[in-house]
């Protein structure tokens, strides 16, 4: 996760999508609290968008969504661009009326409407810079399982890749989660840690250093999914975003 010179906006590809219910009240709380919990879209998704790009939609607990779009290459995946939002869902529907579409240098404001099975499938439309539908399923991404705790020993250590927009970037995360990252001058200093929630996804904070950071001295949030590939390799995939949603930090390795 870095940003890039200051003439560059560091986003990413994406599409995305999300879920999230309530709960109800007296003697149904616990009944209630388990149907919302099982409607939810919840979950990390894979498969295609009809442009032909390949897609991993990560759906988490808090109804956010980061949804990376781009194509698939010698079994590793290069994102060209990143939606991001929150949603709202009812067991079978999902809509989002503030996704934010990144791409290697536009920021472009879209929605999100579609259907879904919980945590088995997805299908959905994302209108923003264009317009395209994705279909995805969570066993695409086997043998990644969401509902398993990230390990931080996975991804612990050095990484070599890119921005979205191409440029060569460094990352190093210790074995207690404290992150250093460097592209472009740029310096990046952070965390990367398990999410609380126990799921297999990381809670990433980043801080941008001085000029030439495109985006100087700016906290971002976001997460990192990992999952080995077909070719036995890791992958690593970060994307956090400053509270604006003005830009996105966005790094992509494999090793």
């Amino acid at each position: 996760m870095l940003i890039a010179k200051k003439n560059v906006l560091a986003t990413l590809a994406m599409t995305a999508l999300l879920a999230g219910c309530g709960g109800g009240g007296g003697d149904n709380n616990s009944t209630t609290a388990a149907t919302s919990a099982s409607a939810k879209a919840e979950g990390v998704y894979s498969g295609t968008t009809s442009t032909g790009a390949t897609f991993n939609l990560a759906v988490l607990d808090d109804n956010s969504f980061y949804a990376l779009a781009g194509v698939s290459s010698g079994g590793t995946f290069f994102v060209s661009s990143l939606v991001q939002g929150t949603a709202t869902t009812d067991g079978t529907n999902i809509s989002s009326a503030d996704a934010r579409e990144f791409g290697a240098s536009s920021v472009t404001s879209g929605s999100l409407t579609g259907t879904y099975v919980a945590g088995t499938s997805i299908a959905a439309t994302i209108r923003a810079s264009s317009t395209s539908t994705l279909s995805g399923t969570t066993a695409a991404v086997a043998p990644f399982v969401y509902n398993t705790p990230a390990v931080l020993s996975q991804i612990a250590g050095s990484w070599s890749g890119n921005l979205l927009n191409g440029a060569a970037a460094t990352l190093n995360i210790s074995a207690t989660g404290a992150a250093t990252a460097f592209s472009s001058g740029c310096s990046i200093t952070g965390t990367v840690i398990p999410r609380a929630s126990g799921k297999n996804v990381f809670d990433v904070v980043l801080t941008t250093g001085a000029s030439p950071c495109a985006t100087p001295n700016t906290s971002a949030a976001g997460i990192a999914i990992s999952y080995v590939l077909t070719t036995g390799r890791r992958q690593l995939i970060v994307a956090a975003l400053p509270s604006s949603r003005a830009s996105a930090i966005t790094f992509l390795a494999a090793r």
